[in-house]
């Protein structure tokens, strides 16, 4: 008889169908018009109203304050629905696999095993749902008794609406009150039944793995009773073929268990990362809001909210961290049984077993954070690391934070993705031809000089003539640190122009070619990926530059306004020639800023791009890896036949060019450091002085318009900064997942030389492929963190020191 796991979720699955959010096998139209309808008003459009709520808020910080509580609530939640709403059928491939036979329990200690487990998921959502529920109805009914028995004025129960006036709130307050009461009811059912939901796929990821730990230590037990016993009645060779089928069906439902959990982390990695970060927020602001006066009532009510958010974001850590827990004692459970008697096939099957337990299962969030405990205690102490930072600006200037909320009211060749960069690199002078005339070759030397280098120069100078103030310094700067980063670009293409042009070699070589039509649409995609976000940036930053190259200019001519220039004042001009060079000195820095901004803006798509052809190739090498044994046509052939080393044998070269693609791919990235290593120092180390500069320059007084140009340019610098450190991440992710993807493909049966093969690749790939700055600075979303820690602590010491 069948054992069904998936019966723990038949309650979920109800209040699921009844929120819109599980239309079953064989939906009905009017089921799908339900869905559409309720979704879009108590979920999309309570959301957008709940935003728009915040432009009309006064401008109190405690207000908003207790606004923002709930709203990051919601954010989650709508993630939550979206995950189900569009995962659909991969959350009813994890119920297929949870019902496969292979994991369906043999034994009874497994029934129990599992038993346990169903029981402890549905206890779990008892006590959520009834604590949940109780909480709910107190916070919706205790103010509307309160208001119809006593004559208490009736508050909405999550926001106020602000945007509706106070006189047509007081006429509608009981519908608008039933509108919000239903949908956080409804919210806190999303919110139950899919936290719940997650944890129970959590909880039977580890019976399962707790079932494969028993296997293990008994995969040899049959046969030494029977040794014991002194029965005889089976050869050597059938007792150890059995053992190395059983020791295989082990290793299966092993991948088996990997990849349920992988499905898992590809389904809810969004959403564990928005409700983390929300989680975070949440904390974070019941704690700013501890610091402002409020009613006892009040801070109950914080206490207990901020506890629950607690345990919301600890109860996934915590049996995160007992999965990773379980996969890797399963490398000492194997040991358990009597493998040291066994043949050399079935050791061999053993150790490739260790060797992959030996990398512990682990669910991610937004492919950035892994569910474990660390984690858990990262958020907290990111949470009071912004409530410390909300706190000092709030001593320091309280108007402060709500000026920067009004403010933002307001053949097939892989490089084809890169012409357009050569284009306007070759334009910039820094990209010659294969044999570029004499006349190129004065020009580019003559441009990158005079509007590259002798701009650089002439901006050092000019500090020194600058009046000794502290924001004229403070702005001066923040222009300069870009300019040197152009500056490195420049000089990087020049001399290092030979590493860039074999990386481009390498991209068109024969081994990063194919003809696989799956193949040819990674390549296809990661070229579209590249010339689209070439087009977003370049579109962004060319009108951003012509804003502030000629409006100035046009106002000045219109209106008589006068003009200054656009990025520094050229101090050391004396005043009696500032009227004469006025113009020459606009039209140079106009010249020289644009150039600047075509350099920044080509040079990082240009390595962007290199890098998605990177991840590309990587994704090519890890389906060929998961397919390299598909050359063995000959699966039931008996070992030392004919077929059976023919097989063997192709499945060795298959092997061999994998290794030697990875090789390949290794090579190229080694190139992408080499070239660019110079130009990523430069930009980090630029880039947390930007962004240290703009921090401290909104402490200063200055115009709106300011601190607006202020807003979108750390907001510009610092996606300048994470972009490649996201991708660098990615990389990293990537080559990581190689070790993975061997052990999907059929290597058990395979010869001795094919798993010696199999095991240096799996050797080599353990250590992930990086990009490193400078040699320094690990292209990772670690040091992007880094640099915004260092940015805002060059930031305090500067505050600090402006204070005394």
């Amino acid at each position: 008889m069948k054992f069904h796991q998936v019966d723990c979720f038949n309650i979920n699955m109800k209040f699921f169908k009844f929120l819109a959010i599980w239309p079953g096998n064989n939906p009905c139209r009017y089921y799908n018009y339900y869905s559409k309808a309720f979704i879009m008003v108590f979920v999309i459009i309570f959301y957008l109203l709940f935003s728009i709520n915040f432009y009309f808020l006064p401008r109190q910080l405690d207000i908003f304050i207790e606004e923002m509580i709930f709203y990051f609530t919601d954010l989650a939640v709508t993630s939550k629905v979206l995950t189900f709403v569009f995962m659909h059928d991969q959350i009813i491939e994890i119920l297929d696999i949870l019902e496969s036979d292979l994991f369906q329990p043999d034994e009874v200690e497994g029934l129990t095993i599992l038993d346990k487990a169903k029981k402890f998921n549905k206890s779990y959502w008892k006590i959520i749902m009834s604590v949940s529920y109780l909480s709910s109805l107190v916070h919706i009914m205790s103010p509307l008794i309160s208001h119809l028995i006593l004559g208490v004025e009736l508050l909405l129960p999550v926001c106020r609406y602000a945007f509706i006036s106070e006189e047509y709130r007081l006429m509608f307050i009981y519908p608008i009150y039933l509108y919000q009461s239903a949908s956080i009811h409804f919210h806190m059912l999303y919110n139950v039944n899919v936290d719940s939901f997650f944890l129970g796929l959590m909880v039977l990821a580890i019976a399962q793995l707790d079932i494969l730990d028993t296997k293990l230590r008994k995969v040899t037990d049959e046969n030494k009773i029977e040794d014991i016993d002194g029965e005889i009645s089976r050869s050597p060779a059938d007792r150890n073929k059995e053992d190395v089928m059983k020791m295989n069906q082990c290793i299966i439902h092993f991948i088996k268990v990997c990849r349920f959990c992988e499905i898992v982390k590809d389904v809810f990695s969004a959403t564990l990362f928005v409700q983390f970060g929300a989680a975070s927020c949440i904390i974070c602001v019941c704690l700013l809001r501890f610091t402002m006066p409020a009613p006892m009532g009040y801070y109950i009510f914080l206490g207990t909210y901020m506890s629950v958010m607690i345990l919301q974001i600890m109860a996934p850590c915590w049996l995160g961290t007992r999965i990773m827990v379980k996969s890797q004692l399963l490398a000492f459970s194997v040991y358990n049984c009597d493998w040291t008697s066994r043949s050399r096939e079935f050791k061999s099957n053993m150790r490739f077993f260790v060797d992959r337990v030996n990398k512990p299962l682990s669910i991610t969030g937004g492919k950035m954070f892994k569910l474990s405990l660390d984690t858990f205690t990262s958020i907290i102490n990111s949470a009071y690391s912004f409530f410390t930072l909300l706190q000092h600006f709030q001593k320091e200037k309280e108007n402060a934070w709500l000026s920067v909320l009004h403010i933002l009211k307001m053949g097939y060749n892989q490089i084809d993705c890169f012409e357009i960069h050569l284009t306007i690199l070759r334009v910039l002078g820094v990209w010659p031809e294969e044999n570029p005339s004499v006349y190129y070759v004065y020009f580019s030397r003559i441009f990158v000089f005079i509007f590259t280098v002798l701009y650089v120069i002439i901006y050092t100078m000019n500090f020194y003539f600058l009046p000794q103030q502290l924001e004229i310094f403070a702005e001066e700067l923040i222009f300069y640190f870009t300019n040197v980063g152009a500056l490195s670009k420049a000089l990087a293409f020049i001399f290092l122009r030979d590493k860039v042009k074999k990386m481009l070699y390498m991209l068109e070589s024969e081994m990063f070619q194919t003809d696989n039509p799956e193949e040819v649409k990674l390549i296809e995609k990661a070229k579209e990926k590249s010339l689209f976000y070439w087009k977003i940036t370049f579109g962004l930053s060319v009108s951003a530059n012509t804003v502030n190259v000629f409006l100035p200019f046009v106002l000045h001519l219109i209106f008589s306004i006068k003009l200054e220039y656009p990025v520094c004042r050229y101090s050391f001009i004396p005043e009696q020639y500032e009227a004469i060079f006025l113009y020459p000195a606009y039209l140079y820095q106009s010249i020289g800023i644009t150039s600047h901004m075509l350099y920044n803006v080509n040079i990082d798509t240009f390595l962007l791009g290199v890098m998605f052809l990177a991840m590309a190739q990587l994704d090519i090498l890890d389906r060929k890896l998961r397919k390299v044994t598909n050359v063995c046509v000959n699966v039931d052939a008996p070992r030392g036949s004919i077929d059976k080393m023919i097989d063997d044998q192709n499945a060795v070269l298959e092997i061999n060019k994998c290794i030697k693609h990875y090789d390949a791919v290794c090579e190229y990235c080694k190139l992408i450091q080499e070239a660019f290593s110079e130009i990523l120092f430069v930009l980090f180390s630029s880039g947390s002085c930007k962004i240290c500069m703009c921090l401290f320059r909104f402490t200063m007084p200055a115009e709106t318009q300011y601190f607006v140009f202020l807003t979108l340019y750390i907001v510009v610098m610092t996606l300048q900064v994470m972009v490649p450190c996201w991708f660098g991440s990615r990389l990293i992710e990537k080559s990581s997942q190689i070790t993975f993807a061997v052990y999907d493909c059929d290597w058990t049966p395979r010869c001795r030389r094919f798993k010696s093969n199999l095991r240096l690749l799996v050797e080599r790939a353990n250590r992930p492929i990086i990009i490193k700055g400078g040699k320094m600075f690990l292209l990772s979303l670690g040091t992007f963190t880094a640099i915004m820690n260092s940015s805002y602590s060059f930031f305090a010491l500067l505050r600090n020191v402006q204070t005394r």
